[in-house]
């Protein structure tokens, strides 16, 4: 995947999170999607981190939420009871459409181009658009407007080694 991590003195959020990565991307925890999905929703904050290079975790943590994106087929939107969803899978895409919502507002924090850059690729392929209030055209808040934006600053930003 990459560099390996540097040993961990303390045990804080980073250390819990990381093994909460390598026990989702390790033991198979795809398969059972309602753990992967715990294990995304609480490894969130990995994406914030400068780890020097070093980028297993967030290489973890792409993997599990590009699965679980294929799985539910974000990109389709919720599905209803009508169309033969379980109440389960309701509840699992409905979480996972907002974690990808909530990851998108948290671009502005990504650490490093390059790993804002990796996030955006893992995102913008399964975000349900026709779900996007076209309303919202113009609104600095929109979860479209907040992709292109940062698409053009990875793109553009000429300071920023990727």
């Amino acid at each position: 995947l990459s560099l390996p991590l540097p040993r961990q003195t303390s045990t804080g959020t980073e250390s819990r999170v990381i093994g909460a990565l390598a026990y989702g991307a390790g033991y198979e925890a795809m398969s059972w999607t309602q753990t992967a999905l715990e294990v995304v929703e609480v490894c969130k904050p990995c994406v914030k981190w400068d780890c020097e290079g070093r980028t297993y975790a967030m290489d973890c943590y792409l993997k599990l939420l590009v699965r679980l994106c294929h799985i539910y087929d974000t990109r389709g939107g919720v599905k209803k009871i009508k169309d033969g969803a379980s109440q389960e899978q309701i509840l699992n895409e409905t979480r996972l459409q907002k974690l990808q919502r909530e990851l998108v507002k948290d671009f502005a924090e990504v650490a490093t181009s390059r790993l804002l850059a990796r996030l955006i690729w893992a995102l913008a392929e399964h975000l349900d658009l026709d779900g996007l209030d076209p309303l919202l055209a113009d609104d600095p808040e929109d979860a479209l407007n907040i992709i292109v934006a940062n698409v053009h600053k990875v793109l553009f930003n000429g300071d920023s080694p990727l």
